[in-house]
Order: structure tokens, then sequence, then C-alpha cells
């Protein structure tokens, strides 16, 4: 009974003609366009959109639209044309015109009490004269701030539709047919479209025009030699339509306009009519324009703007007359039919655009399918398996039959005979008629989603993750949560998603690398895999998605969604297929859509991210750019732009275009001058820098895709001037007056110390002669002179004449020579000199004291003479050796050595005796009473002091120290005076 209801069911035919729908963008006052009704678009160099509408006009950059109207200076909101000539956009109204630059209206002019219902038609540039031709009131010259009329007295001159220049020649379209001239003195009618309504003209190729008429149909005009070709538009139902425009594109294909809808003829005669059965949202159209990035838009009357993103996506939906919106599956048959398993209506069967068949299923939810296979086409549904032969019998599978459970979830075709099958309980193998399980040991837990052949292994994509089946082995691969789906690339990559992204690795490697696609958790869940020579393609939740694997391993990334034709973005699980004319189905929330590769760059579509300066703030406000720049460049952005230091605070405001795709739009920005690095991307488009300090700085800024191309880098120079206490000037009267403060202070300073140096000088000075005198004293004291005398008196006394005599004549000298350096200049008399007063001094006590010591004096070849030292300075050391060293001890004679030696720098004078040393001295005299006390030393050691702070050199003098042996015996005193050499060489 199920068999015969099943025949019965196939057998209902269907009656719905299925029209190929295409995707189209509608941008209305919802989305910022201030009218519905676009009456004209066209394109700036910055890549910018205008639209005209009958309310204004309005930019956009692929996201957002900013408007214009007469608020921002416009003659009045309708507009009827747009065109640009350089930087300026000229503006058509009815009764006017305005011109803008830089988005600012800088004039506009009347047409005329007269003609305020009269539409400005057409700009174009004549030499140095812009032109305005007008519907219904000819040609006006702009002249300063007037509109004069070109005195043509034409009357087929006075409604100007459209105008061509092609070699120096105008082509003017007018309501009563095709005017020719060259200097707009002489005109000529082409008598083939005499009393033709001319609606537009365009270049076609070569010599040729492609012209639309009103009630006449399209037109091929060749210039060179005025052959005239008509274009046979064919429309179901209308044997000449009405056309309102034309458009060629960059492939020589023309867009006709009509109120029926519009009409595409490709290169190679093919037609193609656009209208609502095929997705448009209106029929009723205006203009037909193409931008840099190769997109179609149509102006609507009524719907706005619409984008055609192309041919390459089509779909089928319940709109249509399909039976569902929910395709989950998709295969073509032996005959060319598709069937489309759907997840509420079971099987729909559809050839040549016609749903053929509908087949209600015992379960009409159906998962997965397969061709071929033993002669029929298979398909999983949520409660068994269901084939049907070439004669349309349907048959069923359960569990009982060897069906891995009641669910199936995926089927492989293995060849003509054999398949797998993955369900609910894990897998079984169709064998030339029989079902039996996949392996006895290999257990594969959950659900089976997906399944891939590689040589002889087997991957199976389970509710709990991936599984490599090697023999009777399951060994899972990454990830434990649900896989829905697997594929090989063509370079070996096996790719497997999940809810959670999409992991990739190499047989071999146990390394898995997740692959992310964008930015949206929608994009990490994947609904299907599938591939076709180098593309593998992605199903996720935020549409479609190409990747290509280069050698590298690196993956580049394409992405489809609503801009680029998808109905919508949500994917079905599973539902990817390629047909064999190597097209795409794949179903989606809202129907199946087919897509033709070959067609995606039949527009040459480019997408690369692009970036402009929408305007600079200055402390938060906008300011004049020419104020402080000196010009303005093509953007309207200043060149060498220079601020005060007050006007620190600079905002940029960005503004991303990308008029197919806008996702593209992220920035990055470097304010060099300040920073070092780019700064991480960011979708904000309000960049603002705080009290910049005084310098030069460049701004860079870029955008970069979702799929990491960069776009050409923006920048925009200027300086920010110091404040007036950081300019140089400033500085260089501070460091003057701290300068002359510094200098006048040094002085002030140098006078003080100078004059302390003097008093000090004075005072050392003063101190020095009186040390003179008393080292002089200490030289000739009373004891000294007293005991010479007695010993000269004794010398006459013995009647020792010849002692007396040399005594006294020593004596003589010694007292002479004392005298004589107290009178030299500054004291100071040679070493040699010294040397003779001390050999004086010394003979005189050895005579004195009977020869109880010996002397010697050694100079070693030192130039006595070329040493200076202060005069008297050797005298009390010997004389301290000679009274306090050798005269204690009687128990030997005594010896006192002079020793003279030059170094590096300095002359050493060393003098040693060999007396009772300078401990046992100075115990001696605590018990010595006399009136003679000894300032010899202390004289001499102040001396040496204040000739070191007078001269600035320094003199050392080192000791009296006790020199011992070994053994600690006192072997006598020694004492070191060094001259430094650098007074010899003053």
């Amino acid at each position: 009974m199920s068999r015969i209801l099943a025949i019965l069911l196939w057998l209902i035919p269907g009656a719905c003609v299925l029209a190929q729908q295409y995707s189209f963008v509608d941008y209305s006052t919802s989305e910022g366009l201030p009218q519905s009704q676009v009456t004209t678009i066209t394109q700036d160099r910055s890549n910018y959109l205008w639209i005209g509408t009958l309310g204004g006009v309005a930019r956009f950059n692929g996201k957002e639209f900013l408007t214009y109207s007469t608020d921002n200076g416009l003659y009045n909101n309708r507009v009827s044309m747009l065109t640009f000539i350089g930087e300026d956009l000229y503006i058509g109204h009815e009764g006017g015109v305005s011109l803008m630059r830089h988005g600012i209206v800088i004039n506009t002019w009347s047409l005329g009490n007269d003609n305020q219902s009269v539409a400005a038609s057409v700009f174009f540039q004549k030499g140095n004269d812009i032109i305005v031709g007008t519907n219904g009131a000819g040609f006006f010259r702009i002249d300063g701030d007037e509109l004069r009329p070109l005195p043509l007295n034409l009357r087929k001159l006075a409604r100007i539709k459209d105008i061509c220049v092609h070699d120096g020649v105008y082509y003017i379209a007018t309501r009563d047919g095709l005017q020719i001239t060259r200097d707009f003195l002489e005109f000529e009618s082409v008598d083939s479209l005499a009393n033709f309504s001319i609606s537009s003209i365009r270049k076609f190729k070569g010599p040729q025009l492609v012209l639309s008429t009103h009630t006449n149909g399209l037109f091929i005009y060749n210039t060179a030699n005025g052959h005239l070709e008509r274009k046979r538009l064919v429309a179901p139902g209308i044997e000449t339509p009405v056309l309102r425009n034309v458009f060629v594109d960059d492939k020589h294909n023309i867009w006709a306009v009509s109120k029926t809808g519009v009409f595409l003829v490709r290169m190679g005669g093919e037609q193609q009519l656009f209208n609502e059965s095929a997705g448009l949202p209106t029929s009723v159209l205006r203009t037909v324009f193409q931008d840099r990035e190769g997109t179609i838009w149509f102006g609507s009357d009524g719907k706005g703007l619409l984008k055609f993103p192309g041919t390459a996506f089509t779909f089928y939906n319940r709109k249509d007359g399909l039976p569902s919106d929910l395709i989950l599956t998709v295969e073509q048959d032996r005959s060319g039919k598709y069937w489309f398993g759907t997840f509420d209506k079971g099987l729909i069967c559809m050839q040549n655009h016609e749903v053929v068949r509908t087949m209600e299923l015992r379960n009409n939810l159906v998962w997965c399918s397969a061709r071929d296979v033993d002669g029929k086409q298979w398909f999983g549904t949520e409660f068994g398996l269901v084939s049907i032969d070439a004669k349309g019998e349907t048959r069923y599978y359960y569990d009982s039959d060897g069906c891995p459970g009641s669910k199936i979830t995926s089927l492989l075709r293995l060849n003509a005979t054999d398949m797998l099958i993955g369900g609910s309980n894990g897998l079984s193998c169709y064998k030339k008629g029989r079902i039996t399980p996949y392996t006895k040991n290999a257990e594969i837990p959950g659900a089976v989603r997906d399944l891939l052949r590689v040589g002889k292994d087997l991957y199976c994509a389970t509710d709990r993750g991936l599984f490599l089946l090697q023999g009777d082995k399951a060994i899972q691969i990454g990830t434990k949560t649900a896989v829905y789906c697997v594929e090989q690339d063509v370079s070996g990559l096996i790719f497997y998603g999940t809810e959670e992204g999409l992991y990739a690795f190499r047989t071999g490697d146990d390394k898995v690398r997740k692959v992310t696609l964008g930015k949206s958790p929608a994009d990490g869940f994947i609904n299907f895999l599938t591939r076709a020579g180098e593309n593998m393609y992605v199903g996720t939740n935020n549409g479609l998605y190409r990747l290509v694997v280069n050698d590298s391993d690196e993956i580049r990334k394409e992405h489809y969604g609503i801009e680029e034709g998808l109905i919508s973005l949500e994917t079905n699980l599973n539902s990817g297929y390629f047909d064999r004319q190597a097209n795409l189905w794949f179903g989606t929330a809202e129907g199946v859509i087919r897509f033709n590769y070959s067609r995606e760059k039949e527009y040459d579509f480019n997408a690369d991210p692009n970036v402009r300066f929408r305007q600079i703030l200055v402390n938060y406000k906008p300011f004049n750019y020419r104020s402080y720049s000196d010009s303005l460049t093509g953007d309207g952005l200043p060149q060498g732009l220079v601020l005060p230091y007050s006007m620190n605070n600079l905002t940029f405001e960005l503004d991303g275009i990308a008029l197919s795709n806008f996702e593209v739009q992220r920035y990055q920005f470097w304010m060099e001058g300040l920073e070092d690095t780019w700064s991480p991307t960011s979708a904000n488009t309000t960049v603002t820098f705080s009290s910049l300090p005084s310098g030069e700085y460049t701004f860079h800024v870029r955008a970069i895709s979702a799929t990491g191309e960069v776009s050409v880098e923006k920048s925009i120079s200027f300086v920010i001037r110091a404040p007036f206490y950081q300019t140089w000037y400033f500085f260089g009267m501070c460091a003057l007056f701290i300068t002359g403060l510094i200098v006048l202070f040094f002085r002030m300073r140098i006078q003080r110390e100078r004059r302390k140096n003097y008093q000090e000088m004075l005072e050392y000075k003063g101190r020095l002669i009186r040390l003179e005198q008393q080292s002089l004293n200490a030289s000739m004291n009373r004891h000294f002179i007293f005991n010479s005398l007695n010993s000269i008196q004794f010398f006459i006394n013995t009647q020792d004449r010849l002692s007396a005599n040399r005594y006294l004549s020593s004596f003589a000298k010694l007292i002479r020579k004392n005298l004589d350096s107290s009178s030299e200049e500054g004291s100071m008399v040679p070493l040699g000199q010294e040397l003779e007063r001390l050999e004086l001094y010394l003979s005189l006590e050895q005579m004195r004291f009977k020869d109880r010591f010996t002397y010697t004096i050694d100079s070693d070849g030192v130039d006595l003479e070329s040493v200076e030292l202060p005069s008297m300075l050797l005298q009390p050391f010997a004389e301290n050796s000679i009274i306090h060293g050798i005269l204690p001890d009687d128990s030997k004679k005594g010896h006192i050595g002079i020793h003279i030696r030059e170094q590096a720098d300095c002359v050493v004078i060393r003098m040693d005796d060999n007396g009772i040393g300078i401990n046992k001295s100075l115990q001696s005299k605590k018990f010595t009473e006399g009136d003679h006390k000894s300032h010899g030393m202390t004289i001499t050691s102040k001396r040496i002091e204040l000739f070191t702070k007078i001269s600035q050199r320094k003199y050392e003098l080192i000791g009296p120290s006790q020199v011992t042996d070994d053994e600690g015996n006192v072997l006598g005193t020694q004492v070191v005076i060094k001259i430094p050499k650098n007074n010899l060489e003053d």
C-alpha cells in the first residue's frame, strides 16, 4: 500500500515554473537616502557615490549616506543631474544649478523666472566655459554669477536630453532627434533619427554610439559612416519598451532602462530582462550606473537606490513557487534533474527551472543524499533511508535492515554499487543491495554527520568529534565537540567544521590549527564544506567563504554575503553540492542558492579597502584650512598646514569607502613624530590627539580588510608651532640674560676672590717675612754667636792663630751670606749658594766641637745653580742633627750626610745623621735645663707651608724620622725635602 501511495505521489506533476531570481540590495529613506526617487548617479575621484533624488543629494560610502539639501545651500531639493568636472560637482535642478566643491555649496544660478519648471539635464566643458543643457530651454553658459543662454534659434535644441562628445564632435540627444555640431554655430540633423525622442546617448565600441529612445527602442549609430542599427529588445507581452536611459559598462554590455525593468544586452547578443520576477524590487527605473569597483547601481522611482551584485548568485524559494525554503541537500541525477531534500516538504525534483515532482515521504526531513548507487537515488531522512529507482519506485530501509540507527545523516558514494551510510548509531556499508556494519570492532560514538575517504583511510565527522578509521581502530583527532563536516582540499589539507570554528590539519600530523574566517561569532559556525578544484567553499552562519591554500600553507579567504548576492547569510548543514556544470548549490534559511563562479568576476569586482579623510577638527571644532595652509589638495585637504600652539588638539574623522562590501573597513593609524609604529586595528573612524607638543607631524592611516588586505596609505603632514616661550629667540633672550647674570656673578666673585687672595697673599708674605726674620734670628742666635766668639777667643788664647783666622774667616762669611740671603728678592737662592752657606756652618761647628763629627755633601751631577729654594732652609736641620743627635752621644764620632738627587718631577734633598735618634733626643730634652730653645725646625716647616700656598707649587717635607736596622737598633735620623721640578723650569 505504501509503495502504491509513493508511486501516486511521484506521478503528481509539478505545475510551477520557477523564475531565476537575483539578489538586489536596496537603500531607501530608512537607510538614510533623502528621498526614494533616484534620478541620477555619479562617482567622484575619491570613489564616493553621489546620488541625486527629488529630495536632495546624498554621498554614499557603501555604509552610510551624507545628505545635502537647501539647508546646505542647494538651489532646491529637486535634483535632475549630477556631473563632476574636475573636483567640482555641478548639480542640475528644476529651475537652476548648484555648484559644490569638497562638500560645500559655493554658488547657485537660476535659469530665470520663466524656466523654473525646466530641469538642467547635462553639463560639459567647452574650452574654458561650462555649458548647461536643459530639457526645455536649450543651452546656457555659466558667466560669473549668471547663466547666459546661448544664442541658438533651433527649435530642436530646446529639449536637451543627453550629450556625448566623440573625436571633438558633440552628439546631442533631443526630443526631436540627434543633432551634431563641432562649434555650436552650425548643426546637422541625423535624418534616420528624425522625430525620434532620444532619451540618452553613450559611447559604445570604436566609432559607435548607443542611443535609447522613448518609443522606438534601442539603436547603434556609427559615427564613421552614419549607419544606424536597431537592437530589438525582447520582453514578454511588450513589442517596443519605453526606454528612459541607456548605459554601457566596462565589458561593453548595454543596460537599457525602462518602466518594465532593465534590459541587459551582452556583447554576444544574449539578452536578459531584470524585473520584479527576477528579484528586482521594482521594475520602474530611471537610471543605471557602474562604479569603479564594477558594481551596477539602479536609480528607481519609489524604491530608492538599488545595488546589483551581478549574476553569479541566483536563488529559488517559496516566492517563486518552490514548495519549501529550507533545502538541506541537493543532487543532480543522470538526466540532469535536480533533487532537493527539504526540512519540511520531503523531496522536490526540478528540471529547466520547473518543479516537475514533489514527493511526500514517511518523514519529510531529508538530511542527505547520494546519486547513482546501484542505479538509484538515495536519501537519508529523520526516519530511515529512502531509495528511488529509475521507474520512480520508492523503498525504505530502517535499522532492522542494517541501517546505523533510524536517523540517517550522511551518505558517501564509493562506486556504482557501493556506498557508506552514517546515522545516529554509527556507520554501515551498502554493497550490492545489502546493508552491513562497516566494522565490527571500531566503535564510533554519536551520529555520523559527514564522511571523507582519503586513500584507505576514512574520516567520520560525528556529534562527539572527528574520528579516523584505520582497520578496526577509531582514532579521535582534535576537538571532542560536534563536527558537522569534513573535506580535503587539492593540496592535501583536511578541513573540518564545528559550531566553534573551522580547523585544519594534514594526514600524519597531529598538529591541528584553527582557521579564523572573520570577526563575527557567526563566522565560526561551520555548516558545510565542499571543494571544486583549488577552491574550498565553507558555508557559515555569516555567508559563504572561498578558501585557497598556497604552497606555504597560507590560506587566502574571500567572503560572500548579502552585498555579493546572497539572499540569506545563514547556510544549511551539509547542503553544499557541485553539479556537473560546476555550479555550487547550497541551502539557506530563505531558499536554495546557485553560485556560478565563472560569473563572479563578470564586472571586475574590486573590494580593496579604501580610506579617506572626512574632515579635520582643531580644538574639537571645524576650522578654515585656507587660513593656515598654502593650498588644498584635490581631496580638499590642506597642504603645508601650520598651526599655532594654541591649536594643538586635533581630531581626524576618517571615512571608509567600500561600495561592494563595507565589512572590510577596519583602520590603523600612525602619528609620525609622536609614535614609532602603527596602532592596532580598530573600527573607530575618529582619532583624537590632545595637547600635541610643538613639532612636525605626519598622520598616516590605512584600512585593513577582513581577509588582511591593506589599502593605499593616506597621510597628511602639519606643523604645530612652539609657544613664544619655547621659540629660539625667547631662549636666546633668556640665554643672554642668564649669561649676563652668570658673567656678572662670576666677575663679582672673581673680584671678591682676587681681593681675598690678595689679602691672603699679603698675609702669607707678611708671615713669610716674619718667619724669614725668625729663621735668620735662629741661624744667628745669640748662643751660636756667643759660642763662635768663645771658640775664636779660645784659638787666640791658645796661640792657635791659624785656627783662629780660619774660624774667624768662615764665621764672617757665614754672617755675610746670612745677611745677603735676607735681602734677596723673594728670599729664593740657588741650591749651590745654600749648600755653600750650609758647608760654612758645618765647618764652623766641626771646628767648634773639635771634630766630633764629619759631614759629606753629594749632589750627584745636579745643576745646583738652576735649582732655587727658600734661603736658610737646610741649616736648621743640620743644627738639629748636631745639637740633638750627634753631641749627646760621646761614644762615637758623628756623621752628617747630605745627598741631592733629581727625580722626574722634583729634586730630592736627603739629610742623614748617625746620632741618638728622635726618641732618645726627646727624652733627654725633658731633663736638660738651659736658656736655649731651638725653634728652627718649627719655623722651617711653617716656611715650607707658606711657600706652597704662595707659589701654588707643592714643597714637601718628610721627617725628621728615626732610622733603624732590621733588628730595631737606632741608626740615626733622616730628613727629606722635595722641591717641585716645575719650579726649576720657570
